[in-house]
């Protein structure tokens, strides 16, 4: 492996895991620096002014990773996607959504320096920005021995605290719902543990669910009665867009469902060494929780992949609790 990212592979304290191959470790090497490199260009000074614009941001990033392919070749399958979403827009977008980055309303970024953290254990803490002291990087979040302003985890996801029947229970209210004049729908197969691209069917098998229009794809909810007749309502709004905090919302209720009806889908840890567990998600997580595991770990097979994760172990305990409060069943 090329020297400095040797040098860089030390001072970020980055391992191999076991059975690792070289183009992975050297990935999540690079990854984890573009992070730094990103948040060190937010909190720069140029001529007087302090950060950088959103566009200047991204292309620090993106010039940076080109320097870094010219060392590591072999990584460039985990960190190129494609010309219309890159790398130093992920995590440009990941910071800002996070709170490690501001956005002033001239549209300059600008480090966090609220000192927030949000405590892993006695003597690990994620810490919201760049603190003054020796500092340890999983993903693209930084860790650190000392707690700054604590707060909660939930306080970051800005998540409440229902549980998966309690949401349930929210959003299947009957005095919501309408006799359904659709006839063409497809439901829900809370069965399924297949994508939900592949979950839809012809028939409802539960009292409640969800369907959608085979003409325009428009989702509902839905209840049906004793008797077997159908009534509908609107999906909870959700005008987020994917790549904000609160995208992808709906799939919450999806979890939820699954679990409160006995087939939830399952989060698995897989022990790989002393040092690192493998995460695979069943499902696709609310940009929440997903953004979570982005400063928690890394994206196994590249930075778009959101199914498979590799973590240090000491995220494992707190990664299990927020996957169990979404509905989520723990295998490891």
């Amino acid at each position: 492996m090329n020297e400095l990212l040797k040098v860089m592979a030390k001072d970020m304290d980055l391992q191999f895991y076991d059975d690792e191959s070289l183009s992975s470790y050297a990935y999540r090497i690079i990854y984890s620096a573009l992070g730094l490199w990103c948040l060190h260009s937010a909190a720069s000074i140029r001529e007087g002014t302090y950060g950088m614009s959103k566009k200047g941001l991204t292309r620090a990033v993106n010039d940076l990773l080109k320097e870094y392919l010219d060392l590591a070749r072999e990584s460039e399958e985990f960190l190129v996607h494609s010309p219309y979403f890159n790398l130093g827009q992920f995590i440009r977008n990941v910071y800002e959504e996070t709170g490690y980055i501001i956005t002033l309303e001239n549209n300059r970024d600008i480090l966090n320096t609220g000192q927030e953290t949000i405590s892993i254990s006695k003597n690990l803490h994620l810490h919201l920005g760049l603190p003054d002291t020796d500092y340890k990087i999983s993903g693209l979040g930084i860790y650190t021995c000392e707690s700054g302003r604590p707060i909660f985890l939930y306080d970051l996801l800005i998540r409440d605290d229902l549980s998966p029947r309690q949401y349930v229970a929210l959003y299947y209210d009957p005095l919501d719902f309408k006799p359904c004049p659709f006839g063409d729908l497809l439901f829900f197969d809370i069965e399924s543990n297949e994508k939900l691209s592949r979950s839809w069917r012809r028939a409802l098998k539960s009292r409640v669910g969800i369907a959608k229009s085979s003409d325009d794809n428009t989702i509902y909810r839905v209840m049906k009665s004793d008797r077997g007749k159908l009534f509908y309502a609107p999906m909870p709004p959700n005008r987020a867009g994917e790549e904000h905090m609160s995208g992808f919302e709906d799939r919450r209720l999806y979890i939820a469902l699954k679990y409160c009806l006995g087939h939830p889908m399952i989060a698995t840890f897989q022990k790989i060494d002393r040092q690192y567990t493998q995460l695979i998600i069943n499902g696709d997580l609310p940009n929440r929780e997903y953004y979570f595991l982005l400063l928690s770990a890394w994206p196994k097979n590249g930075f778009t992949d959101r199914h498979e994760f590799i973590m240090e172990n000491t995220m494992v305990e707190l990664c299990t609790e927020m996957l169990k409060r979404l509905g989520y069943s723990i295998e490891q």
